[in-house]
């Protein structure tokens, strides 16, 4: 009988120490998890690594102390898995190396390193070799949100508003939606010429960058506004206090004119005109955007292109109840004063 008890108490050893690195806010050395269960430290040391070959510890190689590994409870191992894809999606196409994602994370490398082995079997994140290895979101996660995307009710409603505008100006037109203080693109009507600029459904662009996000940034409320300024000032986006300053500019043009142009901002050669879309409250609930290459645009031609963006979607109504329907009317122009934009 000595032999089950002596495996129980194995276990029960086992599970102590498991125990007390978990609840341990930092990773513990063998001395101090020894010191902790009142153990001799080889009987500890024989249990740290059966629990590292088993991949439920993790030993840092900097100071040899042990944390817990990719080995967790359903719940755990999907709030982690969260956490790193919004860190790996975070980074771009670029990418994040390891310890980008360990600072980004919180985990140790061993855990992210666990965490991304069955994202790269099922192709979810891939690597972006540029000197190292960095990882980065693959188009495939594309299928977990188009369906979302292409049966937005906007989305539905817009499509003849698109296609309208796709053939009168023989560009891509393309919807997008904001996202904190990101645009992502929803709904796109590519150009029928052989050259054309045309994305990815899904793409994601920072507010303050081309002509959509610029369409959108300009009609948020001021404090919505500086927010997005004061953290464009503290990241590494080189933006000084004069930049904003002619960035806040460009942005009370963009207001009075109802709609912004950009030309090389997030793609080279590539120009832009958007206008926000609204709800019968005003408030915008979208942007459309008419896209092409830039050698085929003048400025003159962009601002055109603009008239004819503001005078479209003064046929859209969408209530402010978020039921969208497309007709005929300019019922948006009527509820507003006589020379003001609601904000």
């Amino acid at each position: 009988m000595s032999e089950p008890k002596n495996q129980l108490r194995t276990l029960s050893r086992g599970l102590d120490v498991l125990e007390r690195i978990e609840a341990a806010r930092e990773p513990l050395s063998l001395t101090e998890l020894a010191r902790e269960m009142g153990e001799s430290t080889p009987i500890v040391f024989r249990i740290l690594q059966t629990l590292e070959e088993r991949k439920y510890v993790y030993r840092r190689d900097s100071d040899k102390r042990y944390s817990l590994a990719g080995r967790a409870s359903t719940r755990e191992t999907v709030l982690r898995l969260m956490t790193l894809l919004r860190g790996v999606g975070g980074s771009g196409s670029r990418g994040a190396s390891l310890s980008e994602l360990a600072t980004k994370t919180g985990f140790e490398p061993a855990v992210i390193e666990g965490l991304l082995e069955p994202l790269m079997e099922r192709a979810i994140v891939e690597i972006n070799r540029l000197g190292m290895e960095r990882w980065r979101m693959s188009a495939k996660v594309l299928e977990f949100v188009r369906p979302l995307l292409a049966e937005n009710d906007l989305t539905t409603q817009l499509i003849p508003v698109m296609e309208r505008l796709g053939v009168e100006t023989g560009e891509t037109v393309s919807l997008f939606k904001r996202i904190g203080d990101e645009h992502v693109l929803t709904a796109v009507q590519p150009s029928r010429k052989p050259i054309r600029y045309v994305m990815e459904v899904g793409e994601r662009f920072p507010l303050h960058l081309g002509a959509a996000g610029k369409a959108e940034l300009a009609f948020v409320s001021s404090e919505q506004r500086a927010r997005v300024f004061h953290r464009l000032g503290q990241s590494d986006s080189g933006f000084d206090e004069d930049r904003i300053h002619r960035l806040d500019a460009e942005l009370d043009q963009v207001r009075k004119q109802r709609y912004a142009t950009s030309v090389g901002e997030r793609a080279e050669g590539a120009a832009a005109v958007a206008s926000p879309v609204r709800d019968a409250a005003g408030a915008v609930c979208g942007v459309l955007s008419v896209m092409m290459p830039s050698f085929r645009v003048s400025e003159e031609e962009l601002h055109r292109i603009g008239d004819v963006l503001v005078r479209t979607l003064q046929s859209v109504f969408i209530p402010a109840t978020g039921e969208q329907f497309w007709q005929g009317s300019a019922p948006l122009a009527q509820q507003e004063p006589s020379g003001e934009v609601p904000s």
